[in-house]
């Protein structure tokens, strides 16, 4: 796309009319510009139709109220829709009942079913609907393990494989509906005491083990199961033939508590057996057990061969906690022990390469590891240098990809029509890398200015899939533009737009698009018809604002470097407040968490957001530091590296502890805003949420610096959290998992030894102890259903209360770990101002 291409880009999308019009003032942003109703449609859980005619998708948030009287628990649950792009036809599939959430929709592979989990009350099915009855059934009679998405697949058109829980086992996989279940728990309990019924008991036993669930394959037509493995497993992952499945196990081990914990100080997510099972035979292809995180959670990449034969995976090292990843080949059909790389990670770093592996792929003959850094707050190895794909199954013992012109590499790759190339967009330019060769080379070359290279969706054959492809090109205020690509033609054709800005969600190999509208005001998804002319709205809601949002000014991002106290260089960002003026000093909120680190902007002092659009900062209330530059304030973000934490056996971590460091970055980047102009030093506030409230409460146990402080749903005793029940458990009957006591002994809190082995490491961290200290007047914000138990806040009133020093605590109840409900998030936002108003200097406050 030359120049005349974009030209014709930015034309077409300067059609949709936006910001065609005036307006004749520009305004601050209001909490009232924030819809009262959330309301969203979930496309990127949705799916084409093998055939590419029909796509399904989930709508969150259009429940209807709860009835009167009862408290439905998900009245923002989600509902499953079908559109047909052959009628326009646009249905909901289930029926909006307001205590049942839906997810995970996936076609069966002649596309006359659709298969979903629904959630209601504690439970969790796995459904079936009929296109061709539109009837609903539920497939299995047992409740569904729902740890992860990737709970079922297709084994062909009328066998489902899916992981079954226990019959006792209770389901609190899925964050999207913990927060529903847990009230919905308690409601139940409570209801069964006040009618003297016994149901409302819960009895725990010390090293109680859950009972084993089962990966299982049905027959819809028949109804008869099979049981292929027993176990508790997580992420059904299917081969390219659907003759291997792999998952993921609780590995197999008769320790105690102790030597658990002890493991996870060592690998933070703990051991997990990794199993791959032929499905025809139930044979067990490869048991494989290992961490197989990448520090903070994460899993780190699997992927199969493109034959389906084989298998590869990756490690990180036992017994250290910063040992580089490990690529481990398995040979599924001749059942020995898989290969490891072992050369790979040594001749990486001895040429200055990282050794962290981001991504693998292996469509073609030849497996790609992705070498980059790790993210500096994943806890896992600091991998740093240069990035590369390197050959995994080769001869050599390190075989990079090169790109002779000097510029990058596509970060993922989609096959050729030949099934034997790998294309990928890098650097505005499309490049292709042919089998055999290490070298890249321009694909293309007459189209430039390229962000994207997407294969189109659905479950067609390979090769009908591989002959066309898109491309992503930016185009201005009016938004991106889409042309299809063909491979085999090199020729390429504009999609359909709709007459607003939107996004592109998907595109079927029937030359189907789907896009979306999805901001403050209103949700919307076109349909883009396959002759390109047929262009309808298939789905459409008002939030029920009426706000112009040309109107609002967002307020710029600003980019700085400063030294924090041991001298080492830091970045830091800084949000202008409203109608800024230089050289006026305005009032500061400094918005703390440790661990987290801003790039260092190449110039001294750069705006890294001055693209943002009103839409962009409408999306999300809680947390949002535009509202606050709204209001008036200065929001600085300052870097807050965590010390490096070498996991090793140790009485105590007295050289790392989270409370130690804390004042580190934070002071100096005040400072540097002072230096620079921009805040006045009188009136400043810090504020933080989770571990940045943990960082609140003890930043002002350390300094007098700050007039306000403002901290939500942190921990403030490391002891008592160590032992108290988050909701989640206090209404669970399932074994009691070691949450609390992981975080604070090798999680986050990072101290080493349980509370009786070490009790000063617990008591010089939590700020509970040093209550005393504190001359900053403070405000406490939690939800009672927060996973940090709501019991941390108390502590700290408490403790503020009998010390006779200024306080104030705001609970909500219904409320998690963010404050997310619209009526709630108003609230906080204006209790946080008066909290501001009442404690900062009132002169020149807001402008």
């Amino acid at each position: 796309m030359s120049g005349l291409f974009r030209c014709a880009c930015l034309a077409a999308c300067m059609l949709s009319g936006v910001g065609a019009t005036a307006i004749d003032h520009q305004r601050a942003l209001s909490l009232d510009d924030f819809p009262d109703q959330r309301v969203s449609v979930r496309l990127d859980e949705g799916q084409w139709s093998p055939d590419g005619s029909k796509f399904v998708y989930l709508v969150y948030g259009r429940k209807h109220p709860a009835r009167v009287g009862e408290l439905g628990a998900h009245q923002d649950g989600s509902d499953v829709w079908v559109v047909d792009a052959r009628t326009g036809r646009n249905e909901r599939v289930t029926d909006a009942d307001p205590d049942t959430t839906y997810s995970e929709a996936k076609w069966s592979p002649d596309g006359q079913r659709l298969a979903f989990v629904a959630y209601h009350d504690n439970d969790a099915w796995m459904l079936v609907w009929s296109e061709r009855t539109r009837a609903i059934s539920k497939a299995f009679q047992e409740t569904i393990n729902t740890g992860s998405e990737k709970t079922f697949a297709w084994l062909s058109n009328a066998q489902l494989l899916c992981l079954i829980s226990a019959n006792d086992q209770e389901v609190f996989g899925r964050s999207t509906t913990v927060s529903a279940s847990v009230p919905l728990r308690a409601i139940s309990a409570w209801r069964s005491a006040w009618l003297n019924q016994l149901d409302g008991v819960s009895v725990l036993d010390v090293g109680a083990r859950e009972r084993e669930g089962t990966l299982r394959s049905l027959d819809i037509r028949t109804g008869s199961s099979t049981v292929l493995w027993t176990g508790n497993a997580t992420e059904i992952n299917l081969s390219p033939d659907r003759g291997y499945v792999a998952i993921y196990a609780t590995a197999e081990t008769t320790s105690t508590l102790t030597e658990r914990l002890n493991t996870i100080a060592e690998q933070p997510s703990g051991v997990v057996r990794l199993l791959a099972l032929e499905i025809k035979s139930h044979r067990v292809a490869l048991d494989y057990t290992a961490s197989l995180d990448d520090g903070s959670g994460d899993r780190l990449p699997i992927v199969w061969s493109h034959d389906s034969h084989k298998f590869a995976f990756c490690t990180r090292g036992s017994g250290k906690f910063d040992s580089p990843i490990r690529i481990h080949v398995a040979d599924l059909e001749s059942g020995v022990p898989p290969t490891t790389e072992d050369k790979l990670a040594s001749e990486a770093e001895r040429r200055g390469f990282s050794t962290f592996v981001i991504s693998l792929d292996w469509s073609t003959s030849r497996l790609l590891a992705l070498l980059g850094p790790s993210h500096p707050n994943n806890g896992a190895a600091a991998a740093i240098g240069k990035s590369t794909w390197v050959v995994v199954n080769s001869s050599a013992d390190f075989e990079p990809i090169r790109n002779p012109t000097g510029k990058g590499f596509p970060s993922e790759w989609l096959v050729g029509p030949d099934g034997k190339e790998l294309l990928g967009a890098s650097d505005g330019s499309l490049w292709k890398l042919s089998e055999g060769s290490r070298d890249v080379a321009p694909f293309v070359p007459r189209i430039t200015n390229v962000e994207a290279l997407i294969q189109q969706a659905g479950l067609a054959p390979a090769n009908r899939l591989r002959d066309h492809a898109l491309i992503r090109v930016p185009g201005g205020p009016g938004g991106d533009c889409w042309y299809d690509l063909n491979l085999l033609t090199e020729k390429t054709r504009l999609l359909a737009s709709p007459q607003q800005q939107m996004s592109f969600v998907s595109y079927s190999f029937t030359g189907n698009g789907i896009f979306l509208h999805d901001d403050y005001k209103e949700t919307r998804v076109w349909l883009v018809g396959e002759d390109q002319a047929k262009l309808s709205g298939i789905w459409s809601l008002n939030n029920g604002s009426n706000v112009d949002i040309r109107e609002i000014t967002v307020s710029p991002t600003r980019r700085f470097k400063y030294t924090d106290a041991s001298g080492r260089s830091l970045g830091a960002d800084l949000v202008l407040p409203y109608g800024y003026t230089k050289g006026k000093r305005y009032p500061l909120v400094v918005w703390v968490y440790s661990g987290q680190m801003i790039p260092m902007p190449e110039t001294e002092d750069v705006c890294v957001s001055c693209d943002l659009q009103p839409s962009d900062i409408l999306r999300d209330l809680f947390m949002n530091p535009q509202v606050l530059a709204a209001k008036g304030y200065l929001v600085l973000t300052p870097s807050m590296p965590l010390p490096s934490k070498a996991r090793s056996t140790r009485p105590s971590l007295s050289s790392d502890e989270p409370a130690k460091h804390l004042l580190d970055g934070v002071l100096p980047a005040i400072d540097k805003v002072i230096e620079l102009g921009y805040a006045d030093a009188k009136r400043v506030a810090v504020m933080g949420h989770s571990f940045g409230g943990f960082d609140t409460y003890s930043i002002i146990t350390q300094t007098d610096r700050f007039k306000a402080a403002i901290a939500i749903a942190g921990s403030s005793d490391f002891v008592s959290r160590y032992g108290t029940f988050s909701p989640w458990n206090r209404y669970s009957s399932a074994p009691l998992d070691i949450s609390q006591m992981s975080w604070a002994e090798a999680g986050q809190a990072g101290l080493g030894a349980p509370p009786w082995s070490d009790p000063e490491v617990y008591l010089r961290n939590s700020p509970v102890f040093h209550a005393d200290k504190i001359e900053t007047p403070l405000l406490i914000i939690q939800g009672d259903m927060d996973f940090v138990p709501i019991q941390q806040g108390e502590e700290m009133f408490t403790a503020m209360q009998r010390l006779n020093k200024k306080c104030r605590f705001v609970r909500y109840y219904g409320a998690g770990h963010e404050i997310t409900k619209p009526s709630q998030a108003k609230d906080m936002w204006r209790r946080i101002f008066g909290w501001l108003d009442e404690n900062l200097p009132a002169d020149q406050r807001h402008p």
